[in-house]
Formats: C-alpha cells, sequence, structure tokens
C-alpha cells in the first residue's frame, strides 16, 4: 500500500504541473470470481490427503476488494487514468478432534495496476452517464500452509507459495451523483475478463491459472480537483 500511495503522489504532481483537472476516485468493489483452477487444486488436495472426514470449509468465496484511481481529463467529457486495485479470497481444508489437528490454509490475493479511459455519455443536471473501458496486468500470490499436529505436537508445517502474471480487460457502465461542489458518488457495473496468469512454483510453470473473470459491482466517491486556470 505504501508504494500505490507514493505512485499516486507522482501522478497527481505529474497532472498538476500540466494545469488540467484531475479526478480522484475511492472505490469499494464486490467482485464474482471464477477460479475454477484453483478450486480444482484445493479439491485434489483434499482428495490426495487420505485423512477420513477432511472437508473444504472455505473454497474461494466471492469478496469486497479496493480501488483507488487518478485521472486526467482530457477535455469535460473525456478521462484517462491509472487504477489500483487488490482481491483477496482463499480456501481451507480442515478436520479436528481430541487426537489432534489437520489444516491447509490457502490464501490467494491478486494486485492489479490498470489504465483506463471514461467518458461522458448523457449528463442531465446533477446525474452522469460513464462508459470505462480498463485494461491492466493483474500479480496473484498463492500461499498454502500445511500443518498436522498430533496429540499437540506438530508433525509437519510446510508452506508452498504460487505466482502468476496475468492481462485482464475490464468495460464498465457507471452512474455518478453530483453530492456538492466537486464531489460526487458514483455506482460502477461490469465485467472482468483475465488472460494467461498461468501460476509457477519456484520458477516452473503449473497446468493452474488464477481467473479473476467475473462480475464487478462497485460503489464509491470522487472528488476533482480543478486546474488554476479554471
Amino acid at each position: 500500500m505504501r508504494t500505490v500511495f507514493y505512485a499516486l503522489i507522482l501522478i497527481f504532481i505529474v497532472f498538476n504541473a500540466n494545469s488540467q483537472d484531475i479526478n480522484v476516485e475511492v472505490n469499494g468493489g464486490y467482485g464474482f470470481y471464477e477460479l475454477d483452477d484453483v478450486k480444482s487444486l484445493q479439491q485434489s488436495m483434499l482428495e490426495s490427503t487420505q485423512i477420513p472426514n477432511l472437508k473444504s470449509v472455505e473454497k474461494f468465496p466471492n469478496g469486497i476488494y479496493p480501488s483507488i484511481s487518478v485521472n486526467y481529463f482530457l477535455d469535460p467529457k473525456n478521462s484517462f487514468g491509472i487504477t489500483f486495485l487488490r482481491y483477496t479470497t482463499g480456501g481451507r481444508n480442515h478436520l479436528a478432534d481430541y487426537s489432534g489437528e489437520y489444516k491447509i490454509d490457502m490464501i490467494l490475493n491478486g494486485y492489479g495496476i490498470g489504465t483506463k479511459y471514461q467518458r461522458t455519455a448523457y449528463l442531465q443536471n446533477k446525474f452522469a452517464f460513464i462508459l470505462q473501458l480498463e485494461a491492466g496486468v493483474i500479480f496473484s500470490e498463492l500461499d498454502m500452509d500445511e500443518r498436522l499436529t498430533i496429540y499437540e505436537e506438530v508433525m509437519s508445517n510446510d508452506h508452498i507459495s504460487l505466482e502468476s502474471t496475468g492481462i485482464y480487460v475490464e468495460p464498465m457502465l457507471k452512474f455518478s451523483y453530483n453530492l456538492i461542489d466537486d464531489f460526487n458518488l458514483q455506482f460502477s457495473s461490469g465485467y472482468n475478463i483475465n488472460f494467461k496468469g498461468k501460476m509457477k512454483v519456484d520458477g516452473e510453470k503449473t497446468d493452474y491459472v488464477s481467473n479473476w473473470s467475473g462480475l464487478r459491482l462497485m460503489l464509491g466517491v470522487s472528488y476533482t480537483f480543478k486546474s488554476h486556470k479554471n
């Protein structure tokens, strides 16, 4: 997050130096994630770990994610910007009784950086209808921690990390309402499409893909910094 913060400051300074209007958006989104391969990996580990009654108690659910972007106005209707976002979800296989415990936690994080273009298609009083297209790169990390404990003694404790780099494209429709002055409330709906993203272990490719594709719903606020010439 510190890197994102410094990057946003740098972008703000560069844009402001050009004396153009700058818009900053902070959004909270809800993502529906496909992640079929990652779920398949969890299921295969469940079946290969020959422990009776072992169950998958978490299966990479959909979830909330944050995003922040800085947008540079080319003219009153068109803007170009940069976006940072972070996805997180996870899975767990688990069994515990009087004699001990077995569990494997699988935490999947996605860190995205992209560029986006926005065009105001309709503007009436305080309402605006905006078309948006975003594309970028998403870096995914799957950390798996496996632990077996028998009568309070740790029998095994292993960690495996998988990484991937993928490309995403996200067309979106946005509705904006001007709350006061240069503050706006906005709701967005779109679909994220992932490409590539094959996961690697120690640099070696696997057959598993971190596919974050799915519906996106977002609610957020934005503020526009006016240029000095206005």
